[in-house]
């Protein structure tokens, strides 16, 4: 490699060449399980070298090993997701029954104050006729009435 000096647009060499052989890494893994995905062998199953599940041969034992390998976790991976959609949907239904909950709580609250009202209404409206006839009865008391259709 050239000497470049250090500047924005041109990064250290070393860092230039971790990042490059990071990058090189990174595609050759992307590509090792893209194969692996399509039931392809990689690059040391392919040389004999020790796979996944191998013993240093390459076999037909070791290329069902990786095919049985990916079935697996491609089951795996739908039994997660149908859970996750399982769960999330018990979630849903759990918070909707909350939120019925508390719809018919604040139902039965609301009532509850309008029997209350009510009812204290009543009670104030009798408390006045017993007033009126207490006061009323005291009056002809005060006053001598001897006329009983009055009282």
């Amino acid at each position: 490699p050239t000497i470049q000096s250090n500047t924005p647009n041109n990064p250290p060499p070393a860092a230039s060449l971790i990042s490059s052989s990071m990058s090189e890494r990174a595609s050759k893994g992307a590509t090792n399980d893209k194969k692996k995905a399509a039931g392809g062998k990689t690059k040391t199953a392919a040389k004999g070298g020790k796979g996944k599940g191998g013993s240093g041969k390459a076999s037909k034992g070791a290329e069902e090993s990786s095919t049985s390998d990916t079935t697996k976790e491609s089951h795996s991976r739908e039994r997660n997701r149908e859970h996750a959609r399982s769960t999330r949907l018990r979630k849903k239904a759990y918070i909707q029954k909350l939120k019925d909950m508390a719809q018919g709580l604040r139902a039965v609250q609301t009532e509850e104050i309008r029997q209350r009202r009510i009812s204290m209404q009543k009670l104030v409206d009798s408390q006045k006729i017993r007033r009126s006839v207490v006061r009323t009865v005291l009056q002809y008391h005060a006053q001598y009435e001897k006329d009983t259709a009055k009282w």
